[in-house]
């Protein structure tokens, strides 16, 4: 099937990068919506003391930072190194998941035009 115009590489970059940019410019706003109504129903100040100039909008990133260099608890009677490696582990896990689903996918992709390019045949 022939396109009525060329497909390349820069045309689907001017096409996609815009959507990427508006669709985070439109979470880093749906976020800052969220925490707004959120501290008006539980009758909070919200965000504002974060970065009043931008009206909230570096709270993401302050409660990012606070999770990061928060206090690591550790209960008295565990095993410390798995209390500790546990988040690493089941991230580790999830992630090999997720790389292993995309290159099935990748992997049919090929057997699937590879049959297109033979008719099919049986190899």
């Amino acid at each position: 099937m022939d396109l009525p115009f060329p497909l390349s590489g820069d045309l689907i970059a001017a096409l996609v990068f815009p959507g990427v940019l508006g669709i985070f410019g439109f979470l880093v706003v749906a976020i800052w919506l969220e925490r707004k109504l959120v501290a008006r129903v539980q009758w909070r100040y919200g965000p504002l003391y974060v970065s009043k100039p931008l009206g909230g909008l570096l709270q993401p990133v302050a409660d990012l930072l606070k999770l990061v260099f928060s206090e690591l608890v550790l209960p008295r009677h565990t095993n410390r190194l798995l209390f500790a490696a546990t988040p690493v582990l089941l991230s580790s896990a999830t992630t090999a998941t997720s790389v292993a689903a995309g290159n099935a996918d990748s992997q049919c992709r090929k057997n699937v035009s590879a049959n297109a390019v033979d008719g099919g045949a049986a190899s």
